[in-house]
């Protein structure tokens, strides 16, 4: 009985074993240099296990490879990636090859019937239908428009500036990532949607948690990560929804409200929020489809942006403590 029983986890932990490391050699069988990697680990470990964030692991690869390699074959967990390691390569694909570039990792990630917030985000979408919806989307970011939004974050760097002064009275440490979705959310739901989020305030509107929520604690998001790189080839349909349904209503409801408003009360600006409506006559848009484009432009610049504005917070107060010591 007991060697029936070892027997069977033995055929068990081969079988896992064998499908953990089953896409390995993808990128040899092609000629591509392959550095080795771990079963289950892949080529980042820190994406299982985060000694350090996974994006150095890449640089490590990059630091080891880049004066002899244009390019290395990785895997994302068991997902195959080409590591692109030559800069002119880089720009190529950025630039003149852009149009044959249209699949990325979110791409595989999200299934658009059941996340709708994002189902004209060109981020997730593939082939015609990227294509598509990016020359749509691409219409927004005029010189015009984005002379408009310059002044608007203007507004809000000078609230984010008073809000630090009278914030550090007390000498107490600020959260990097928290100023950095303040000002993100901030700047967004006025460049997208004309309204002022109160972000510095003591009464902001409910939009500065649902953005923490969103960033720091989305079990949907990390769950869909999972599942495309152990699971590269599975079907959308069996993709989890990665949006919290909290977060659906709730930015569904404000958006769909914003849209209210404007045209009830229409305003000579050069927004985005008025081009979405001429949008929505010149290509006949549901309400489901506008939501999901003013989205876009919401969930594209949020995490992102509020990231590197805490790390550059991070920087300055370092580069300032270094100066303090040495003038000590």
């Amino acid at each position: 009985m007991l060697g029936s029983v070892l027997l069977g986890i033995a055929t068990l932990l081969g079988l896992i074993y064998g499908f953990l490391v089953s896409n390995f050699g993808h990128w040899r069988r092609r000629g591509v240099l392959e550095p080795r990697a771990l079963p289950l680990f892949g080529s980042f470990p820190s994406v299982i296990w985060p000694r350090q964030h996974f994006t150095i692991d890449m640089q490590d690869i990059y630091m080891r490879y880049r004066e002899t390699n244009s390019y290395v074959g990785c895997f994302l967990l068991r997902a195959p990636k080409l590591l692109i390691l030559e800069p002119r390569l880089v720009s190529e694909i950025f630039v003149s090859g852009f149009r044959h570039f249209e699949d990325n990792d979110a791409s595989h990630m999200v299934d658009t019937s059941k996340d709708r917030l994002i189902a004209r985000n060109p981020f997730v979408l593939q082939g015609d239908d990227w294509r598509r919806e990016r020359a749509i989307f691409s219409t927004l970011l005029t010189n015009g428009r984005i002379r408009t939004l310059h002044s608007i974050m203007k507004r809000v760097c000078g609230d984010l500036c008073d809000f630090l002064a009278k914030d550090t009275t007390g000498g107490g440490p600020h959260d990097g990532t928290d100023l950095g979705l303040r000002f993100t959310g901030e700047t967004l739901f006025d460049c997208v949607l004309g309204i002022q989020a109160r972000s510095f305030s003591k009464d902001p509107l409910p939009l500065i948690r649902q953005n923490q929520e969103m960033s720091s604690e989305n079990i949907g998001l990390t769950i869909a990560g999972a599942v495309s790189g152990l699971f590269p080839n599975l079907p959308r349909r069996f993709r989890p929804k990665v949006f919290p349904r909290s977060y659906d209503r709730f930015m569904g409801g404000v958006i769909g409200e914003a849209l209210r408003l404007r045209r009830s009360s229409p305003q000579d600006r050069n927004d985005f929020i008025n081009h979405l409506l001429e949008l929505q006559k010149e290509h006949n848009l549901s309400e489901e489809d506008m939501i999901s484009h003013a989205m876009t432009f919401m969930f594209d610049g949020l995490d992102t942006t509020s990231t590197s504005i805490a790390h550059c917070l991070l920087l300055v107060s370092y580069q300032v403590g270094m100066g303090l010591g040495m003038y000590l």
